[in-house]
């Protein structure tokens, strides 16, 4: 259970930066804003990824 905790940080990382640096709550709009940011941003990573395998 641990490890799954530590995996979920990360993956939330991104989105709770964001919304730390703009001042939004992921509880006041049930974290649409931080699964917007996490979503471009494990997105982008995963496009680079798939460039530089290819």
């Amino acid at each position: 259970m641990t490890i799954l905790k530590f995996l979920l940080n990360i993956a939330i990382w991104p989105g709770n930066r964001f919304c730390e640096s703009v001042g939004a709550s992921p509880q006041d709009d049930s974290g649409m804003l931080r699964g917007f940011v996490n979503s471009i941003v494990w997105g982008a990573v995963a496009a680079i990824t798939m460039i530089n395998l290819l």
